[in-house]
């Protein structure tokens, strides 16, 4: 199968659902001129690493996903933390102090995140136990009694938990966790979607993807 073919048949399989319908015709040659089956821009992708899971960094994840995870139907209403934050004028040298977003997630207020949000809060004690509570259901990440391949275990607990949620969604996608070379990255796919690209023949060596996660770093 051909670059081309394959991208064609993704399209009808919905993969570009993310993407305004305008934009599909010049993604696709993007991608096909580029050599590549992935695109930034398909929405699809996610970087991040066993070790950023394992560190507590569930809920950050989960609010790098919640745009894509609404549109599939499950709707978080992450709590937004603020600190105080200090800063000095460039030019006048004069200090002031604003509120700030406390780490990298683009969380959804509650505010905005819509009736019969999903309230997510997380407990991370280093070296003893991590776990994410999702509307009082607490789903384990890790605890000090695991001791073989520790971040492998928490990203495969992050794997159920994203999947279970898109279940009782009544979604048909799927997290799967996907390396590239030393790199770990989340892409959502279909089932169909899925065995597409595993047997278009396409698939670079340097490249798995599974429902297991096999952290990278």
């Amino acid at each position: 199968m051909k670059l081309p073919e394959l991208l064609d048949k993704l399209d009808a399989a919905g993969f570009y659902r993310f993407v305004d319908p305008g934009r599909i015709a010049a993604l696709k040659e993007e991608t096909g001129a580029r050599g590549t089956i992935f695109h930034p821009d398909e929405g699809r992708l996610l970087g991040t690493s066993g070790e950023t899971i394992f560190y507590g960094g569930v809920k950050n994840l989960l609010g790098e996903l919640s745009g894509t995870l609404r549109e599939l139907g499950v709707n978080l209403a992450l709590e937004v933390e603020y600190v105080t934050v200090t800063a000095r004028h460039p030019t006048t040298g004069e200090t002031f102090e604003f509120l700030k977003r406390k780490g990298d997630a683009k969380d959804i207020p509650p505010a905005k995140a819509g009736p019969g949000a999903i309230a997510v809060t997380q407990d991370y004690v280093e070296d003893e136990r991590y776990t994410v509570t999702l509307n009082g259901a607490t789903w384990p990440i890790w605890d000090s009694s695991v001791t073989e391949d520790p971040w492998n275990h928490a990203a495969n607990n992050v794997l159920k938990l994203l999947n279970a949620l898109l279940r009782e969604a009544g979604s048909d996608e799927w997290v799967y966790w996907m390396t590239i070379d030393d790199c770990d990255v989340l892409i959502i796919l279909t089932d169909q979607q899925h065995d597409l690209i595993q047997t278009s023949g396409l698939l670079p060596d340097h490249i798995t993807i599974s429902r297991e996660a096999v952290c990278m770093n």
